[in-house]
Formats: C-alpha cells, structure tokens, sequence
C-alpha cells in the first residue's frame, strides 16, 4: 500500500506511526534474542558434548581405517574407498607435487640450478632475483624434460600423500 502524504499534518501523522513501528520492531526483536539467548543456554552444553563425541568417534574411526589400510578384504589392491551403509572411508592421493629434499635448502637447489641444463636452468630460476620456481620445474618433469634421477640432483623430488576422509550420509539416506 502506497501511502501518499499531501500535507505537514500527514507527515506529521506518519512519523508518528513511523515511531511506533520501530519502537515495536526493536521490542519484538529485543524478546525474540533474548528467547534465542535462553534456548542456546540450553542447548550449548548439548551440542558441546555432541561435538566431543563425534570427535572421539571420528579418532577411532580414522584409527580403524589406518590400521586396516592393506586389509585386501576391505581394501582390494587399487580400491581406496570403502562405502559403508552410514558413510563412506575413503583414502586419497594428492596431486603430485614437488618439493626439496630432506637436508636441501632453497639457496642449494638454485645454485644447483645455475650448473644445470640451460632449459632447466632457465625454467627453474626467477629472475632478476634468483629464486626457485617450482611450477616450473614441475611442468619441465610432467613434460618428461627431466626425471626423477635429474630432479634428486638438484635437491628436489616429486611427493604425493595419502589422506583420509571421513563422510556420512544424511539420516534421511541412511534410514532407506
């Protein structure tokens, strides 16, 4: 509804109404926090203890999981995850990614790169500060410009890891 003021007695009307409006907005909104206020002190100690509990039943599963990793009943050779009627234990493997060896710090691998091959060299050296870039170096590797052997002369080598997750189905799913 479009209200329209025509004159100084309107105006004055509808900032009268205006007031009150608000007035009544900020009471409503002042018991509707406080009735919030009261529901999350009686829910907080719940939801703490839900969330220590899940955290102590996450452990123990990712415990499990790790101890049974080469179990070829639950983890055939290649499989890496295990559906199970709540969830899903699902082993994964980074990206591979290069990094330096134990021992090998930045400054060794760049001055081992400057006696390297000149396209390795220049693809592994930021300039005009010289630094390391990995990226580089790592796409040089994926291309085949230089292997594992080249790569352990300078300090570096490919890594991958394995990690673990952990997921559950909604209730809703898990109750069909």
């Amino acid at each position: 509804m479009k209200k329209i003021l025509v004159s100084l007695a309107d105006v004055e009307s509808a900032l009268n109404e205006l007031q009150t409006v608000e007035a009544e907005i900020e009471a409503e909104s002042a018991e509707a926090n406080k009735v919030i206020a009261q529901a999350r002190t009686q829910i907080v100690p719940t939801i703490a203890e839900n969330e220590g509990l899940a955290k102590r039943l996450r452990t123990a599963i990712e415990n499990w999981a790790e101890e049974h990793r080469n179990d070829e009943e639950l983890f055939p050779a290649g499989r890496k995850t295990l559906e199970l009627r709540a969830g899903t234990i699902a082993f994964r493997q980074s990206a591979p990614s290069l990094v330096l060896m134990p021992g090998w710090k930045t400054e060794d691998v760049v001055a081992e790169l400057k006696d390297a091959d000149a396209a390795v060299k220049k693809a592994g050296i930021k300039t005009p500060d010289p630094t390391l870039d990995k990226t580089a170096i790592k796409k040089l590797y994926d291309q085949g410009k230089i292997d594992a052997k080249g790569l352990k002369a300078l300090g570096l080598e490919i890594q991958t890891t394995e990690s673990l997750s952990i997921t559950t189905k909604t209730l809703e799913a898990y109750e069909v």
